[in-house]
């Protein structure tokens, strides 16, 4: 009996060892996703493509700690890659990775999509404010297309744990930038229609 507790210890030792390693290591992952999406804010896409790779090249190593067994901590850390990933693809004027490609699980890709949504609703205020409507206008036509692609997945809470609330969520954003980029382009039907009667 005392050697197989002895051998359970180490069991249990090793995976609290992987899961500090993993704890530890997803804090960087979610730092360098929170700098790619703030570079991508300010255009500085070269410096945000490099803290994606620094986050894709960590989240890579942690894999290897985490095994089957403790991929569960690994999902934060994969959602937030997906959605700083994610806005940097939509900001190029890219296509959008697959989650095969950003070597991610199923959930985690669904979660960040969602997630990048509030961050295009971001973009699109930020291009109406320096007067760039018509780009504004395309960012929203892909916000409309995610969230459409998305709402298929309202039904599996129960697997996606979140899924139906960031989609809640979502349509409030959508909806209000609706509203925004409708009161837009009333404005600038009004302005042109007082240009051409002057």
């Amino acid at each position: 009996m005392i050697e197989s507790l002895e051998k359970i210890m180490d069991e249990i030792s090793s995976i609290e060892k992987r899961r500090e390693e993993i704890l530890k290591g997803n804090r960087d992952v979610l730092m360098y996703c929170r700098k790619a999406i703030v570079s991508t804010h300010l255009t500085k896409m070269e410096e945000a493509l490099h803290y994606i790779e620094l986050a894709e090249k960590k989240h890579k190593e942690l894999k290897e700690y985490a095994k089957d067994d403790l991929y569960y901590y690994l999902i934060a850390a994969e959602v937030e890659i997906v959605e700083a990933k994610a806005l940097y693809a939509i900001y190029i004027d890219s296509r959008l990775p697959s989650y095969d490609e950003m070597n991610v699980k199923g959930s985690s890709y669904i979660l960040g999509l969602l997630d990048c949504i509030g961050e295009m609703k971001r973009i699109v205020l930020d291009l109406l404010r320096s007067d760039r409507y018509e780009r504004a206008q395309d960012i929203f036509r892909k916000m409309e297309e995610m969230y459409s692609a998305l709402i298929q997945f309202a039904a599996y809470d129960n697997i996606i744990q979140g899924v139906r609330k960031k989609l809640d969520q979502d349509r409030m954003i959508v909806e209000s930038v609706r509203e925004v980029i409708t009161e837009e382009s009333r404005r600038k039907i009004f302005l042109n229609e007082l240009r051409d009667a002057i």
